[in-house]
């Protein structure tokens, strides 16, 4: 509620200003308080309204699209999902790599696993997520990229990739004694050892 109030009072300052690009930070703030507190109406209006703002960062614009898509699969909008992805796709391969773009392009393969995207459209996506974050040197991206290439490949029963695939994140994760990383693939991997016996 605290938030919500500031959140809301910062908007107004930024509307009287006027500072547009104050007012679609703020307005992507808010979109990510209300998906917070599972309003996803109010989420999508505010991440709609971030997106549409010509002056917001080419990488906030993408954040507000990539939440507002994995908002609209949450929420079974199977069209409205369909029609935004190839719109944050093209924005994506548009753009140098980043940090938050690398996570922006594994997060959108991860919502496409979940509308049913064709498998190796998703691979690429994660692929190039992968090579990104090697080029970046950011180990946690890598970890992510190869984790999420991996549940895909367990999502499409191909257990001996997924297996590899997996333990390669985890084996990231572990260099750097990052625990947060490590239990998903930890996880990931019991799973799929359990399909194989």
């Amino acid at each position: 509620e605290t938030a919500r109030k500031y959140l809301e009072e910062s908007l107004e300052i930024a509307q009287r200003l006027p500072s547009p690009e104050a007012i679609a930070n703020t307005q992507l703030s808010l979109g990510n308080l209300w998906s917070a507190l599972g309003k996803t109406t109010e989420a999508l209006q505010f991440y709609q309204q971030a997106a549409s703002n010509t002056l917001l960062s080419p990488s906030k614009r993408i954040q507000a699209q990539v939440n507002q898509l994995s908002l609209l699969v949450k929420t079974s909008e199977i069209p409205a999902a369909q029609a935004l992805w190839p719109q944050i796709q093209a924005s994506l391969d548009a753009l140098p790599p980043s940090h938050s773009l690398v996570f922006a392009r594994i997060n959108l393969g991860q919502n496409l696993i979940s509308l049913g995207v064709e498998p190796k459209a998703i691979a690429t996506i994660f692929i190039v997520a992968l090579e990104q974050s090697r080029s970046l040197g950011d180990w946690r991206s890598e970890s992510f990229a190869l984790g999420s290439l991996g549940n895909l490949y367990e999502k499409s029963a191909q257990w001996s990739d997924a297996e590899q695939l997996t333990e390669q994140a985890l084996a990231v994760a572990q260099t750097h004694n990052a625990l947060y990383l490590a239990y998903p693939w930890q996880w990931q991997l019991g799973r799929i050892y359990k399909q194989q016996n």
